[in-house]
């Protein structure tokens, strides 16, 4: 839990202090990487963390408040991805709901959260941007691209091939490619590289197609679980 609100904190403080640079007309930074970003916030106290939580969530929200004012087109880039206002807060309730599941797992909050269809769009599309600069998912199997599309009631199709991530129009009847069927939740979770825990339906199609899809979006041992 303590390493989880660190986490939370960094990344608060990343976006604001990346929105202050951008607003202020100073050159721009890199994002840093999670190591750099967290480890000061580790060394505190679960005291003196919880204040800096609330304090940097505080700074990152008033930051995008005042990029959106500054007009649509304004964009920061935060980890190899130009977002603006509107994404980056959404991208800011996208963690707090991925890493509500962490904790808690798949209560009714959870599952209704992770159902939402703009947190499955930010996933396909976004985070899927930002992993793939990280990167935190596994290339084709065997050097080779394969397409499998995620279906889900109610949302447009997600093709996933080799991991990287492209929403699509819904096609019910394209038998091009192999189709896992998931819940709505379960999907989100694939796509942030989580496995779906007991109390969700599990992704039905050809058993090939399910292992296929879960190896090319679980999280690269190599950068941990890799939500940006």
């Amino acid at each position: 839990m303590h390493d989880l609100t660190a986490h939370l904190a960094a990344g608060s403080e990343e976006i604001a202090d990346l929105i202050e640079l951008e607003l202020s007309g100073a050159a721009t930074r890199p994002t840093r990487s999670f190591e750099e970003r967290e480890e000061p916030y580790r060394a505190l106290t679960p005291k003196g963390l919880r204040r800096q939580f609330f304090r940097q969530a505080l700074r990152a929200t008033v930051a995008m408040e005042r990029l959106s004012k500054a007009g649509p087109d304004r964009r920061v880039a935060f980890t190899g991805a130009l977002l603006d206002a509107r994404t980056l807060l959404l991208h800011s309730e996208s963690e707090l709901v991925i890493h509500r599941w962490d904790i808690v797992g798949n209560d009714d909050v959870s599952i209704r959260s992770l159902s939402d269809p703009r947190l499955g769009a930010h996933a396909a599309t976004t985070v899927a941007g930002i992993a793939a600069t990280q990167p935190n998912v596994f290339p084709p199997r065997a050097g080779k691209p394969e397409t499998i599309i995620l279906r889900s009631p109610g949302t447009t199709d997600v093709a996933v091939t080799g991991g990287s991530v492209t929403t699509l129009a819904p096609a019910p009847h394209d038998t091009t490619h192999a189709v896992v069927e998931c819940h709505p939740a379960a999907r989100t979770l694939l796509l942030w590289g989580r496995c779906p825990q007991p109390g969700l339906p599990e992704p039905a199609g050809d058993p090939e197609a399910v292992a296929a899809v879960t190896a090319m979006l679980r999280p690269d041992p190599r950068t941990g679980s890799g939500s940006p």
